[in-house]
């Protein structure tokens, strides 16, 4: 809150973020809305939590014309293609189906990890056309998005889905 109310270095504004805002004690969070009421016009107060219930209580419902509430979820995976495909044309590419299936399959739904490997493929494929051979042979697995996947194929008693998984994790692709 001190910082919040301090002139910035060099008169700039203060970004302030408090992550884990739902893991605070009352009243630190009673301290935060009370800033929150009258806040200083030099500062950005942002408040991270994974508690979607916080939105309902009654302080930050007192705070709504004062407050922006952002989602920053991954995006479902059925938006993904049209993410990737944008990621390729900004940088003047096209990018086949198949590629984008694999990309997908590979790096699930994080738009950063997308982006970066769309960039190095972009970078290395001289041609205009990204191909599921290009994505195979340069954009490794994201291990920690397989492991979810294969938690949820067995939790789902999918076994098909668990056992494709497990070969690629076996053969690395």
């Amino acid at each position: 809150i001190d910082s919040a109310r301090s002139l910035g270095f060099f008169n700039q504004q203060n970004l302030i973020l408090v992550r884990g805002f739902d893991k605070l004690p009352d009243e630190d969070r009673t301290l935060i809305f009370n800033y929150a009421k009258t806040p200083s016009k030099r500062s950005i107060l942002i408040l991270e939590t994974s508690d979607k219930r916080l939105l309902n209580d009654g302080a930050f419902k007192r705070l709504s014309s004062k407050i922006k509430s952002v989602n920053c979820q991954h995006p479902p995976i059925f938006k993904i293609p049209k993410y990737i495909k944008d990621f390729a044309l900004l940088r003047k590419k096209k990018i086949s189906k198949r590629a984008i299936d694999t990309l997908v399959m590979n790096l699930g739904n994080n738009l950063k990890n997308l982006d970066e490997a769309v960039e190095k493929l972009s970078l290395y494929v001289e041609k205009d056309d990204i191909r599921c051979e290009d994505v195979e042979s340069l954009i490794s697995t994201d291990i920690n998005y397989r492991i979810f996947n294969l938690t949820d194929a067995l939790g789902e008693k999918n076994k098909v889905g668990a056992l494709k998984i497990i070969k690629q994790l076996a053969t690395n692709r």
